[in-house]
């Protein structure tokens, strides 16, 4: 396989789809796999995806503590929850020279010349701040997995 030329991050997201307006707090959970392609015992040289670790979290604490990350940094939903934003370049220059930012509208892409652009990354798990999801998915929680003793 070819190694890509920028490191890169888990993927796994809490999507745009899951919001205030539909979980129910008291009853919606996160549940969290942590997998890994070990050597299967029946058939050595054979590799299968195998889960090694998993845990429970509120959704409704882990939407909070997205959405409020997402506002933190000056982006915020568009529609009725239906694209999360984050500022362009252009709208963090304007931001830093105190210029207002149009909230109006919103781009896919940087070269669309918008104060927003739809957050690409919005909603991944390592970037929730929510202290419990944190802990949990920390690296050095699975690399005991990988090594022999």
């Amino acid at each position: 396989m070819k190694k890509p030329p920028t490191p890169r991050e888990p993927s796994a997201r809490l999507t745009q789809k899951v919001t205030f307006k539909n979980v129910q707090p008291e009853k919606d959970l996160l549940l969290v796999i942590a997998y890994a392609l070990l050597e299967n015992k029946n058939n050595p040289g054979f590799y299968s995806p195998t889960i090694i670790d998993l845990d429970v979290f509120p959704v409704y604490e882990c939407i909070l503590a997205r959405d409020r990350r997402m506002y933190q940094s000056n982006g915020g939903w568009f529609g009725q929850f239906e694209t999360p934003t984050i500022l362009s370049k252009q709208g963090k220059r304007k931001k830093k020279t105190h210029k207002p930012i149009d909230y109006s509208t919103y781009g896919r892409k940087e070269k669309e010349g918008k104060d927003l652009n739809e957050n690409t990354n919005f909603g991944k798990l390592n970037r929730i701040p929510y202290a419990p999801l944190e802990n949990y998915i920390q690296q050095k929680n699975f690399t005991k997995f990988f090594y022999k003793n």
